[in-house]
């Protein structure tokens, strides 16, 4: 059946169906059913697997794409000849990538020898102008420094780079590939990448200069080699064309390797056939680029500059519409998930991002690279650009936009990369937003994460976000964060750090005494806490520029109406500039209780409000008669702290005078109540 036309269609549905079969198969597995079997859909799994990583390597090194897939088929007949011989058939990857770089070599070898040879040849005809090269010699070189120094790596950390970086596979791709689990591979991946890092550098290259995005290889083409393989490998194909026997076996008879492929024109024209299309032959330009247009109908070029704005206005467009279908049109509510399914596509800006980050114009790459990791954090394209952002950008400024761009956004596994980060950035900018940042990421329960929680793993968290924090304090109090670009600022970090320190390790909590908080109400009278004891005290933190405390305290109005018989007086913070502002509100409010004003200095500091530790605005403290704090938030409502009454009151404890005392102490001395 096979031998007919409609044979090979049923037969091209069994591979394929049979490579559904075998998607989850490492590679050993694989290898395995091919060389025991002759198993061809395992066979054209591999090529499928490893065929972008292969021509990658091909493509590199020969500038003529029909050389490329020369090399490409010579290096997978190869693999088919040593299957049986291969010693760690789960490093297949590793082999091929070694294997497709010298056969490229010597491809490159054959194709000047053949160019000198053709050269020398007498001809009456005029000579015909040379090709333009795909690349210049120096990227030809460049390429063959990327190659080499992957190959130097050690085999676990190649496999992860050539699957990963190389390959174009995902993770969980590899890891199926290796099999071995995803975490593995990413370490093994970031291992990897540091060692390829360093070894380039030491040879004066950097990542930025290298293309590393894997080649693309036609399905016919892929479909074609593996039928070749597993022709070969049963015996049932003695005489490859010449140029693959040059490749396959390092023969260097002279002949040109320009010859076609008959067999491959045959086999690729049944494989196309299953998806409807017809292949004749293979006439001279397949697989070239197609004809540039005249130079009159070009349009000019555009400036990485503004290829930067045409993507990012495109982009915001996307997100903007993605916004707007996340709402339910009838309820005006977010629809659960929206945001998960209708995000901008990583896949229509991967590319152009990618390219962006590699151009000369550095402020337009810093951008991109900056959108491309924190617009796709748990993708590989973010792995890419982050690394090639560390590359570029390690010892520049331009890493504070990123820094900041990446303070806005919280994932799981974003400590990693901070750390990596602070091993190499040198900017005091950048390292003060990035530590700042891995204490939040620290703290147990504020950023989605896979470490350990529970008590005493939590504790641990807290406390290396303490010592994160405190060195922020120590040594970048002074830096100013900046726009974080998402309508918020980042102030001065040390003030920004002692807060966060504060959240961890409150001055002021339940149970301890409260701290002497005396000054001068908003009429310049002296005033003192001390002066209440015996009494249930609600301090109210506040200040006239905070939306929030306003709203509250018609509600604190009412629990002090609620209270004033049982002994409970309402007192008041007001954190302020000038006392006019604080007594302006006051007024306008009509708060029937005294204020402190706790004046702020230049950093928004303010005396009363720092003893306590308070971070945010409303905070209310509820003191009992002994001094002692029962009852300490920020942002609390007035429901909370009527509970927090009712059980002080419910408590066994001196009777309260008679009559009740007033929730106004106006008209008492200046310290406190009458004796």
């Amino acid at each position: 059946m096979a031998g007919n036309p409609l044979g090979r269609v049923v037969d091209r549905f069994r591979v394929l169906a049979r490579m559904d079969d075998l998607q989850a198969r490492p590679d050993a597995d694989l290898l395995r059913l091919f060389a025991r079997d002759r198993d061809e859909a395992a066979f054209e799994l591999l090529v499928r697997r490893h065929g972008r990583a292969v021509m990658g390597v091909c493509g590199r090194l020969l500038s003529d794409r029909v050389d490329a897939e020369d090399a490409y088929q010579a290096t997978f007949l190869v693999l088919a000849r040593r299957a049986r011989a291969l010693r760690d058939p789960a490093a297949v990857g590793c082999w091929l990538h070694g294997v497709a770089r010298r056969v490229a070599l010597e491809a490159r070898a054959l194709a000047a020898r053949r160019r000198a040879r053709e050269a020398s040849w007498p001809t009456d005809a005029p000579p015909e102008p040379a090709a333009p090269p795909a690349r210049s010699p120096e990227s030809n070189e460049l390429a063959a420094v990327l190659d080499a120094e992957v190959a130097a790596l050690p085999e676990r950390y190649r496999a992860a780079i050539v699957l990963c970086d190389l390959g174009g596979k995902t993770r969980a791709e590899a890891a199926t590939a290796l099999g071995v689990p995803e975490g593995t591979v990413a370490s093994r991946q970031a291992r990897g990448r540091a060692l390829l890092v360093a070894r380039l550098r030491r040879r004066g290259v950097t990542l930025a200069a290298l293309a590393l995005l894997p080649a693309t290889v036609p399905p016919a083409l892929a479909a074609s080699t593996a039928r070749i393989a597993a022709l070969v490998a049963a015996g049932r194909l003695r005489h490859l064309p010449p140029a693959l026997t040059l490749l396959t076996h390092g023969a260097r008879p002279a002949m040109t390797t320009t010859l076609l492929k008959p067999v491959v024109v045959a086999v690729a024209g049944a494989a196309l056939a299953v998806c409807g299309l017809a292949l004749a032959g293979r006439p001279a330009g397949v697989g070239e680029d197609p004809p540039a247009p005249p130079p009159s109908a070009a349009r000019p070029a555009r400036t990485p500059a503004e290829e930067w704005a045409a993507l990012k206005a495109e982009y915001d467009a996307d997100r903007k519409a993605n916004t707007k279908a996340q709402i339910d049109k009838r309820t005006g509510q977010p629809i659960p998930g929206a945001f998960e399914v209708r995000q901008p596509g990583h896949q229509k800006y991967a590319d152009r991002l990618l390219a962006l980050g590699r151009c000369d114009d550095e402020a337009t790459a810093a951008e991109a690279l900056a959108l491309a990791v924190t617009g796709w954090f748990q993708l590989p394209l973010a792995d890419q650009a982050f690394d090639l952002l560390l590359e570029r950008f390690a010892d520049s400024p331009r890493l504070a936009g990123f820094a900041r761009q990446h303070h806005a956004v919280s994932y799981p596994g974003k400590y990693r990369r901070l750390e990596r980060l602070l091993g190499v950035a040198t900017d005091r900018t950048v390292r003060g937003i990035s530590l700042l940042d891995l204490g939040l990421e620290m703290e147990p329960g504020y950023a989605p994460t896979e470490m350990p929680a529970g008590p005493a793993a939590d504790e641990k968290r807290k406390a290396k976000a303490a010592v994160l924090y405190r060195r922020v304090i120590a040594e970048y109090p002074d830096v100013v964060g900046g726009s974080l670009g998402n309508g918020c600022h980042l102030g001065k970090l040390g003030r920004v750090a002692q807060t966060y320190l504060l959240r961890l390790e409150p001055k002021c909590r339940d149970g301890l005494p409260a701290p002497p908080t005396v000054g001068k109400d908003l009429d310049g009278k002296p005033m003192a806490l001390a002066g209440f004891k015996g009494r249930i005290v609600v301090l109210d933190f506040w200040g006239s520029w905070c939306q929030p405390c306003r709203e509250a305290m018609p509600a604190l109005k009412d629990l002090a109406a609620k209270y004033a018989d049982r002994g409970v007086v309402v007192l008041g913070v007001a954190s302020e500039n000038a006392a006019a502002d604080a007594a302006r509100v006051a007024a306008a409010e009509k708060l029937p209780w005294r204020s402190w004003f706790d004046r702020r200095d230049e950093n928004g500091d303010s005396p009363i409000v720092s003893a306590w530790g308070v971070t945010t605005f409303p905070t209310v403290a509820v003191v009992d008669g002994e001094g002692l704090i029962r009852f300490l938030k920020g942002g609390a409502n007035a429901e909370e702290v009527a509970k927090s009454l009712d059980v002080l009151l419910a408590k066994p404890g001196p009777p309260a005078p008679a009559g009740g005392r007033p929730a106004n102490p106006a008209n008492t001395s200046p310290s406190g109540p009458p004796d």
